[in-house]
């Protein structure tokens, strides 16, 4: 876990990029996101079982959570009262990535393509 908070930049990137092309676990989405995390990590050098890491993080982990509001669903689950773990973190930079794509889809600006988050596009 500590591997990946001393590589946030990269792990928030690849939650990005994967989440961008879709939110859905389908067996399709699985292989062509660990495709996405592999290509990121090998671009910044990463150790290849860091790389293995974030792709489980990401692909199972953090799958469960399809929408901001299953963030909040999530904490109330888990009753951390005053501790806040590595996971909660984890959960905090997907819901962030979550948002902000869903700001940027609500935008009603011509240059922005619905299209774009329609991963069967």
């Amino acid at each position: 876990m500590n591997a990946i908070f001393e590589n946030y930049d990269a792990f928030y990137n690849m939650v990005l990029s994967t989440a961008i092309m879709s939110n859905t676990p389908t067996p399709e989405f699985n292989a062509d996101a660990g495709e996405i995390i592999s290509f990121i990590g090998h671009a910044l050098h990463l150790e290849e079982c860091l790389i293995e890491q974030c792709k489980g993080t990401i692909l199972n982990d953090l799958s469960a959570m399809g929408l901001t509001a299953d963030q909040q669903a999530v904490y109330r689950s888990r009753k951390f009262g005053d501790s806040y773990s590595a996971s909660d973190i984890l959960f905090d930079i997907k819901g962030d990535v979550l948002s902000k794509l869903q700001s940027l889809s609500d935008v009603d600006n011509s240059e922005i393509n619905p299209s774009w988050f329609d991963y069967s596009h």
